[in-house]
């Protein structure tokens, strides 16, 4: 693309973009859903389609406050089997809860990553709120 300016006389320097195609599979978040685990305390539960290919090697997951800034969950390990760890990458409650303050809202994207290298597009965002509740209100969760 080119411009020429209001005078008419010089055009201005040529400019190109590209649009970038993925050849991989993007996971969707499915739901984020409030919990309370038994001696764990609140957090929020994340599920994803899974995405089946063999060169699958893991996944990142981020959360924000504001959709502005992100910030990755500190894993101890990839993310292909069920992980037990909150945002601080401390143990914490099973499946995929992260211990978070009651009342907080946070939300989530995530993308796969490949053995050769490959990301793929970020997925989704969804959001969560946790629930501040207690097991005789019916919470679930491990109560």
């Amino acid at each position: 693309m080119k411009a020429r300016r209001s005078t008419g006389d010089e055009w201005s320097n040529v400019v190109s973009g590209s649009v970038e195609e993925y050849d991989v599979d993007m996971p969707v978040i499915e739901s984020v859903l409030p919990v309370l685990v038994s001696g764990k305390g609140y957090g929020l539960h994340i599920s994803w389609n899974m995405i089946i290919d063999s060169n699958l090697d893991s996944y990142d997951i981020q959360y924000s406050t504001d959709m502005v800034n992100w910030t990755d969950l500190e894993t101890e390990r990839d993310l292909l089997e069920p992980d037990e760890t909150d945002h601080l990458g401390n143990g914490s409650a099973c499946g995929y809860s992260y211990n978070l303050p009651a009342g907080a809202r946070y939300f989530y994207r995530m993308r796969a990553r490949f053995t050769d290298g490959t990301v793929s597009p970020w997925s989704n965002i969804v959001t969560g709120v946790v629930t501040n509740y207690s097991c005789s209100s019916g919470g679930g969760g491990g109560c």
